[in-house]
């Protein structure tokens, strides 16, 4: 990926006014120009209020990128490194975990006249897996202690599950998956002190040579959960649902935010999950779905839900819902739970990679 970026870099250089170059006719060279600088890293985090990105340099450093409405935004394909090839993109299309190229900004931060991206899927396909090895740890919290910011995260290693202790003692940034996102894009400043054990944490940082430890500059934790079962009530005056388990615990009443999503489950896509057929769980498979209204959902209707658990057990925020014949709702539960690729979903880490919001696979790729 480093070398994707080099010959980006390259490119921009070469595209240098001709006074800078050496003069026809035996005329002398203009006087050299300094060094271009340029911010090469991974995005940390993004603050749609302020235009405002926070990226990791590769050189080390925490830096903030400013933009402005003149900002230009180019999202290079898997591979390429011609920016001609580029497609334009925005701000909104800013993801933490992108890799991201800045030119004339330097170390110490600043505004960005053009923002260049590649996807960090993309680096992989680009044959870029494992060269970011130990600055991202993915996993389930099994115990914190706010008092001397240390979190042990269960996470999936090569050989399995393996406890991990996050030093969160210098993290420049602690935050909190909104209630109804599981967008990072969307998190919002938090505590350690919020951080519970079962939470889902994503952290970036360095890991150390044994991997037994990781030194964290950044901390986004949410608790998620999953709930199968049956409508009992709708309210759509007051944006709530009401929602009866399968497995016979108490009704659990959904609040639905700006950002929660509803999707009706289509007869492929049932077909699919019937067939255990890994292609469902992609997000790209989920977003096809059609939207649909919470007055749409009637009492009788089979669910599967991601949400956000609130302090009352009886009451959560709605991540996304998918609504569809009771079978294929089961059968979603059951494909998730265990069986072909079942386990993934309910591994540590953030479970979207079935219904959730959009977080894809629990862990990175092996790195």
């Amino acid at each position: 990926m480093n070398k994707l970026f080099l010959f980006l870099t390259v490119t921009l250089l070469a595209l240098a006014p001709a006074n800078a170059q050496t003069q026809q006719g035996g005329e002398s060279a203009a006087p050299a120009r300094p060094a271009r600088q340029r911010l090469v890293g991974e995005v940390t985090a993004v603050d749609a209020a302020t235009r405002q990105l926070t990226v990791r340099a590769d050189t080390g450093e925490t830096v903030a990128v400013t933009t402005t409405e003149q900002t230009t935004y180019l999202r290079m394909p898997p591979g390429e490194t011609s920016l001609q090839k580029g497609q334009p993109a925005a701000f909104a299309d800013v993801r933490v975990g992108d890799r991201v190229l800045a030119p004339g900004v330097s170390a110490s931060g600043g505004a960005a006249r053009q923002v260049i991206l590649m996807a960090r899927a993309a680096t992989a396909a680009a044959g870029g897996a494992g060269r970011d090895d130990g600055r991202r740890l993915v996993g389930r919290v099994i115990s914190a202690d706010a008092s001397k910011k240390l979190i042990v995260v269960q996470s999936r290693g090569r050989e399995g599950a393996e406890a991990v202790t996050v030093d969160a003692s210098s993290a420049a940034r602690v935050l909190r998956f909104a209630p109804d996102s599981m967008r990072p894009a969307d998190a919002q400043p938090g505590s350690l002190a919020d951080v519970r054990a079962g939470d889902n944490l994503r952290a970036t940082g360095e890991r150390s040579a044994d991997g037994r430890s990781f030194k964290a500059a950044e901390v986004l934790t949410g608790a998620f959960m999953r709930l199968a079962g049956t409508v009992t009530k709708v309210d759509a005056a007051r944006g709530e649902l009401t929602v009866k388990s399968d497995q016979g615990e108490q009704a659990v009443t959904l609040i639905f935010g700006a950002r929660s999503s509803l999707r009706r489950a289509t007869p492929e896509f049932e077909q699919a999950v019937a067939q255990r057929a890994e292609r469902f769980g992609r997000r790209e498979q989920r977003r096809a779905l059609p939207a649909v209204a919470l007055a749409d959902l009637k009492k009788g209707d089979a669910v599967v839900v991601t949400l956000t658990p609130g302090a009352d057990a009886s009451r959560a925020t709605v991540v996304s819902l998918v609504t569809g014949s009771a079978e294929a709702m089961r059968s979603m539960q059951t494909f998730q739970r265990g069986g072909p690729e079942g386990q993934r979903g309910m591994s540590p880490g953030l479970p979207g990679d079935v219904i959730g919001g959009g977080q894809g696979p629990t862990r990175e790729p092996p790195r």
